[in-house]
C-alpha cells in the first residue's frame, strides 16, 4: 500500500520541512509531530489516550493516530502523532486530492505542537520525509536500524520503504526477513488497560525486535451526537517463523486483563494501518466516546 502513496516535503511557517503523505485509497492527507515521552506505562497510556481524542475532535480532522513505538535498537519509546485530512477538507469528502493541504498542515502543526507540550510531550517536532521513510522502512526491516544508526546505510527514500517480498498468512505478516502479529484492542480503549499493554511490548515479549501501540480516533458518523470512535491496534515485530509468532501470542494469552484480538486475515492492513502514516484504520474503531 505504501507504493500507491505519495510523500511530499512542505515548509512550515519557521522554514523548516515537513513531510505530508497522500494516501488515495483513503482518500486523505497526513502529516506527524515526533515527541519524547515519560518512561512510565501508565503516563504513556494516559496521554496518547488524551492526545487522540483531542485532536480527532478538531475541526476538519479526518482521524488521528497516536503510535507508541519500542523501534528496534530504540532504548526509549518515541509518540508519533499522525494526523489526517480528507481530501476535500472533511471527515467525509472523497474528492481528488488538492493542493490546499499543505498550507492548512503549515498553519496547524504549530498549534498541534504547542498542545502537546502544554500536555506533558518532550521535543515535538513536525516529522520531515526523512523521518517517514525511516520509520516505515524500519518497521518493515528492523534488521537494518543498526546500520541506519551507525551511519553504515543512507536515509531511504520513498520508493525504498514498501518490501521486496511479503506473506500474508491468516495470523501474521511476513515482510522481508521479519514477521509481525497485529491485535485490535477490545471491546473499548480505556486508560485502564493501556498501561499493562504498553509495559507489555515495552518488554518486546518471545524476543521480539519492536512493538507499537496505536490509538486511532476518528469522528463518528455524522448526525451522532458530538463525539469521536476510538479503538487501538498493537504490532510486534520478530523473526519470520511460525514459532516465535506462537510464542508471542501465548505470552499475550498469560495475561488475561490484556482484552487483545488477532487481526485474523487483515493482518497486512491492521500492519500499515497502525503506523502513524494515515492509511485508515476506520473499520477497526467501533466504540463512540464522547470528546471533550
Amino acid at each position: 500500500m505504501t507504493a500507491q502513496c505519495q510523500l511530499v516535503e512542505s515548509l512550515g511557517p519557521d522554514g523548516r520541512p515537513f513531510a505530508v503523505v497522500a494516501v488515495p485509497t483513503a482518500g486523505r492527507y497526513t502529516a506527524a509531530l515526533t515527541c519524547s515521552l515519560p518512561d512510565s506505562p501508565s503516563v504513556q497510556a494516559e496521554l496518547a489516550d488524551r492526545w487522540a481524542l483531542r485532536l480527532a475532535a478538531e475541526p476538519d480532522v479526518a482521524q488521528a493516530t497516536v503510535s507508541v513505538e519500542y523501534a528496534a535498537g530504540a532504548d526509549r519509546a518515541v509518540a508519533r502523532i499522525a494526523i489526517s485530512r480528507a481530501y476535500g477538507g472533511g471527515s467525509g469528502a472523497r474528492r481528488k486530492a488538492g493542493p490546499g493541504a499543505a498550507g492548512w498542515f503549515s498553519s496547524q502543526l504549530p498549534l498541534w505542537a504547542r498542545y502537546l507540550v502544554s500536555e506533558g510531550a518532550g521535543q515535538v517536532r513536525a516529522a520531515d520525509p526523512a523521518d517517514l521513510c525511516v520509520l516505515a522502512r524500519l518497521a518493515y526491516d528492523p534488521s537494518i536500524a543498526a546500520f541506519l544508526a551507525g551511519g553504515r546505510a543512507p536515509v531511504p527514500e520513498w520508493t525504498d520503504v514498501p518490501p521486496a517480498a511479503f506473506r500474508e498468512p491468516w495470523a501474521r505478516f511476513e515482510h522481508e526477513g521479519a514477521a509481525s502479529v497485529t491485535w485490535s484492542l477490545s471491546p473499548e480503549v480505556t486508560s485502564g488497560s493501556l498501561p499493562e499493554i504498553l509495559a507489555w511490548c515495552a518488554a518486546r515479549p518471545a524476543g521480539a525486535s519492536a512493538g507499537r501501540v496505536s490509538v486511532l480516533a476518528a469522528p463518528a458518523p455524522a448526525g451522532d451526537e458530538p463525539s469521536v470512535r476510538q479503538g487501538a491496534l498493537v504490532t510486534l515485530t520478530g523473526p519470520a517463523d511460525d514459532e516465535w509468532a506462537a510464542q508471542a501470542t501465548e505470552s499475550l494469552a498469560a495475561r488475561p486483563r490484556i482484552a487483545l484480538r488477532p487481526a485474523y486475515g487483515m493482518q497486512a492492513g491492521a500492519f500499515i494501518a497502525a503506523l502513524p502514516l494515515g492509511f485508515g484504520g476506520t473499520r477497526l474503531i467501533r466504540t463512540p466516546r464522547v470528546g471533550k
